[in-house]
């Protein structure tokens, strides 16, 4: 064979193996991109599902709480029957209302269904299926699949992407386990969303690799045609040589790096998620799991945090953000919203007080953003308080037409000259203290634009050392 057969030959291989690397490099990444995003979509839904859960538990459960007990008392048929039964059943529609729950039931912690909103599946026993099981010791389990065919609430659906959800019921107080709750979620468009961006991830990865395929076979071609015109024109079989074998050597380089490149963060990948399939080091209740458990269920309540106020943040910003008036009594979204809290400001040693004005009106404004304002203030108020600091809300009326929600507490305060960083998106305060916190910077102008899309306002006063005070003021009736 010829010299420029040899080349040609070594060209095409080269070219031949360039093409099958950047090809798996490229299916690998791919699976991997559709793979992390399923699992972040099923982490959110979970989450969502945890966030439902928490409602369940703080204002439906008590009230069932000796039906669940007794439940496994009664035969099959009476228990749908049981009065307790529809009216739980009421208050899941209630629960459902506005969110993507296709389907809940309710097990006693004997895995027996107390309740389903699909009453043909009340009486039946799940008590082995590994979620409940999951449950029981107190963790949260979750899994996603593909449904022809599914019972929801009000009408059967086809073709629905679901997440299921096993959540255990704690006793507030005693921290017990009390039974399971099973939410389905619908995830479906969310599901179309994420597969459009990892279409689009997918096709900008091949992109990027044949841009990086014709430069490699550029580089393959120019080294050829540079030895061949050097071959013809000087016929010195030594300084040919010399040029090939450093054109080889640059190929060669680029290949190992290449490869080097693409193998480093998939030898991570494959090695951690084969260690946890292999379950390395032991069974999944090994306190490393469980660590790697908690820093995923922190990272995903980061990023729901994240999502959701950036989320809200662009809808406002658009004009796409509705608002869902309702007549409600701001005393009952107070004292349930500061129920919320209770917990993790009883944990940080906090004193919370809820001060309501006795003439209280009721008010046409959006629940939903109501309470997230005051979750949001209070959230920042529990992790910005000291122990042994305080925090109070008080909702007053402010004639003629506004109730005034303040919100004190005895935290660390701001500089007057901080405030319009605080209210900025992603606006933190650099200091000491709020660094060993986590948080987006959304909370705060988040809950101002929620103020001013009800036609009310947020105002914030504070000092260094001498606590906050957030004043919502919103209208009794909208403003037409």
């Amino acid at each position: 064979m010829t010299t420029k057969g040899h080349r040609d030959s070594f060209t095409r291989a080269i070219a031949a193996g360039t093409f099958v690397i950047f090809a798996l490099a490229g299916a690998l990444l791919s699976y991997f991109s559709y793979t992390k995003a399923v699992d972040d979509l099923r982490h959110v839904a979970e989450q969502a599902a945890v966030s439902h859960n928490r409602l369940f538990v703080n204002l439906i459960w008590p009230r069932y709480r000796d039906f669940a007990a007794k439940a496994h008392q009664l035969p099959t048929a009476e228990i749908a029957a049981e009065p307790a039964s529809r009216m739980l059943m009421s208050d899941i529609r209630q629960l459902a209302r506005g969110t993507q729950i296709l389907k809940v039931k309710v097990f006693n912690t004997e895995g027996l269904t107390i309740f389903s909103t699909e009453l043909a599946k009340i009486g039946s026993n799940s008590y082995t299926s590994p979620g409940l099981q999951a449950a029981l010791r107190g963790a949260v389990d979750s899994r996603m699949e593909k449904r022809e065919k599914f019972t929801a609430l009000d009408q059967v659906v086809h073709d629905r992407w679901v997440v299921s959800s096993y959540l255990p019921i704690r006793n507030v107080f005693t921290n017990s386990i009390e039974g399971i709750l099973e939410v389905y979620s619908d995830v479906s468009d969310t599901y179309a969303l994420v597969m459009r961006h990892v279409l689009t991830q997918v096709l900008v990865i091949a992109a990027v690799l044949c841009i990086a395929f014709g430069l490699v076979l550029l580089v393959v071609q120019r080294a050829d045609r540079e030895i061949g015109r050097r071959w013809r024109e000087n016929r010195a079989l030594s300084e040919a040589m010399v040029a090939a074998e450093n054109a080889n050597l640059s190929k060669s380089t680029f290949l190992a790096n290449m490869s080097h490149e693409l193998r480093t963060p998939l030898n991570a990948i494959n090695g951690f998620a084969e260690m946890i399939r292999l379950q390395y080091f032991g069974p999944l209740g090994d306190a490393r799991y469980q660590a790697y458990a908690g820093h995923i269920h922190d990272a995903g309540q980061h990023l729901l945090a994240i999502i959701n106020a950036v989320l809200d943040l662009s809808k406002i910003e658009a004009g796409k953000m509705r608002v869902d008036l309702e007549s409600l009594e701001p005393a009952e979204v107070a004292t349930a919203t500061l129920r919320l809290i209770e917990h993790e400001a009883e944990a940080a040693g906090l004193k919370l007080e809820l001060i309501l004005a006795p003439d209280l009106p009721v008010m046409q404004l959006d629940r939903a953003k109501l309470r997230q304002i005051l979750l949001n203030l209070l959230g920042n108020a529990v992790k910005f308080t000291p122990s042994g600091g305080s925090i109070t809300l008080s909702v007053e009326p402010l004639p003629p037409a506004y109730v005034d929600f303040s919100l004190r507490d005895t935290g660390i305060g701001m500089r007057p000259e901080d405030l319009a960083t605080a209210l900025a998106p992603f606006g933190q305060i650099d200091n000491l203290y709020t660094r060993q916190h986590d948080g987006t910077g959304l909370g705060l102008p988040l809950s101002k634009h929620l103020a001013e899309l009800m036609g009310g306002s947020l105002t914030i006063t504070s000092g260094v050392g001498e606590g906050t005070h957030v004043r919502v003021l919103l209208p009794v009736e909208p403003k037409h």
